[in-house]
Parts: structure tokens; C-alpha cells; sequence
């Protein structure tokens, strides 16, 4: 798994989603939010990881051209707890 490959995907799939993302956005903010996460969830899928698309700034989510290229956080296993095993020594 590269980063570059999850983020040309991740970008070309908001890409083809652009039209519908832009009338939600129109019209209800936060359904472009979900859309938009519900896009990255779906990417991540296939990779096992879990990308997120943040508009940190206000009006941030109307530069298109930047989707997946910004802000972007990738989780990679939320349940994964770290253990530390002491060995003996």
C-alpha cells in the first residue's frame, strides 16, 4: 500500500462525485460533509485504512481542487490497541 495510491483514488473518486457534491453543498452543507466522508470510507475499504477528508477552515469545503490532497487524515486501525509485553529478562 502506497500513500500516493490511496490519495490518486481517493481524489479521483471525489472527483467523479464532484457534480452531486456540489449540489448538496448547495443545499445542505453537511450532507456534502457525510457524502464526502462516505466516499473516503468507501476508498479506504479497500486499502484497510480509514481516510478523512477535514475542512479545518471555514469555506474550506468549496475548494474542490484541493479535495484529498489537504487536510486529509488517515486512520489506520481504530480497534488495533497497542500492548507492551514486558519479556523477561
Amino acid at each position: 500500500m502506497i500513500f500516493s495510491e490511496i490519495t490518486s483514488d481517493l481524489q479521483a473518486q471525489l472527483k467523479s462525485n464532484l457534480p452531486q457534491i456540489r449540489i448538496l453543498l448547495k443545499k445542505n452543507p453537511a450532507m456534502a460533509y457525510t457524502k464526502i466522508t462516505e466516499i473516503g470510507f468507501a476508498v479506504g475499504r479497500k486499502y484497510k485504512i480509514q481516510p478523512i477528508v477535514n475542512f479545518p477552515q471555514r469555506g474550506k469545503i468549496e475548494d474542490f481542487d484541493s479535495y484529498g490532497m489537504q487536510d486529509l487524515s488517515i486512520i489506520i486501525d481504530r480497534q488495533k490497541k497497542t500492548s507492551q509485553s514486558s519479556a523477561a529478562s
